[in-house]
């Protein structure tokens, strides 16, 4: 019998490879994964918007001939999805969000931070300043319980100006959609999928959202934001129900 196909967005270090190694191997089974690498992934020339990875994950998608397929987006890789989604509607069997929201929800404080980032990290030394601080053991102690995580341990800082840039435009354009009332419309099963232990994406903030958006919500007391040695499989134990 032939398996459903699944397409897997990472965060936004864009590394879908290694986001999704252990997941892929869990759902195989059941699923032909389709994992993603952001654009941006190990080069520092260019940052994208939302609508660039829209249509970048189009591209690749329809050229490997998949009209039908399930959607599921890990942190960043949420508010992408969400947008595809909504972008391409009849293309999506089901939408899952893990430790991720169909839109960021911040405060008034975040909001202009991130309306700051959103200009500064458009040029290149800022955001590679950025980088080098954020990455930096000094700050460590700090960085390790921001709810922005590192994207990976060996994480580069001449590669901030396309992740941190990326992320910003991708987070502002998803606050600007204003599209609440089409996600809760949006004719295909909706699942979310959070953790209470999660800084970046708190269950006890973000399940009363995704509920009254009309996703099904499961949420897991412990695994933090993938950083538990059995958070995937307690992602997939719940994309098998």
């Amino acid at each position: 019998m032939t398996k459903e196909v699944i397409v897997l967005l990472p965060g936004y270090d864009g590394n879908g490879n290694g986001t999704f190694s252990k997941l892929s191997q869990l759902l195989s089974k059941k699923y032909n994964c389709i994992i993603i690498n952001y654009p941006y992934y190990l080069q520092t020339n260019h940052t994208y918007t939302l609508s660039e990875l829209n249509r970048y994950l189009n591209k690749l998608i329809k050229d490997r001939h998949h009209t039908k397929f399930h959607l599921l987006g890990f942190s960043m890789g949420g508010f992408v999805a969400t947008s595809y989604a909504l972008t391409h509607p009849r293309d999506i069997l089901s939408l899952t969000l893990v430790s991720s929201s169909a839109r960021p929800h911040l405060s008034y404080l975040s909001n202009l931070l991130l309306s700051l980032a959103y200009y500064l990290f458009k040029v290149t030394l800022i955001a590679k300043l950025f980088s080098i601080a954020y990455t930096s053991k000094l700050l460590r102690p700090l960085t390790k319980v921001s709810p922005l995580p590192l994207p990976r341990e060996n994480f580069p800082s001449d590669e901030g100006y396309p992740v941190f840039g990326t992320l910003a435009n991708v987070m502002q354009g998803s606050i600007n959609s204003n599209t609440d009332n089409v996600i809760e419309e949006l004719n295909c099963p909706k699942r979310a999928i959070l953790f209470k232990d999660d800084s970046s994406f708190p269950a006890d903030t973000y399940a009363p959202i995704l509920t009254n958006l009309g996703f099904r919500v499961i949420v897991k007391n412990t695994g933090g934001h993938a950083v538990s040695p059995d958070y995937w499989d307690k992602v997939s134990d719940s994309l098998y129900r």
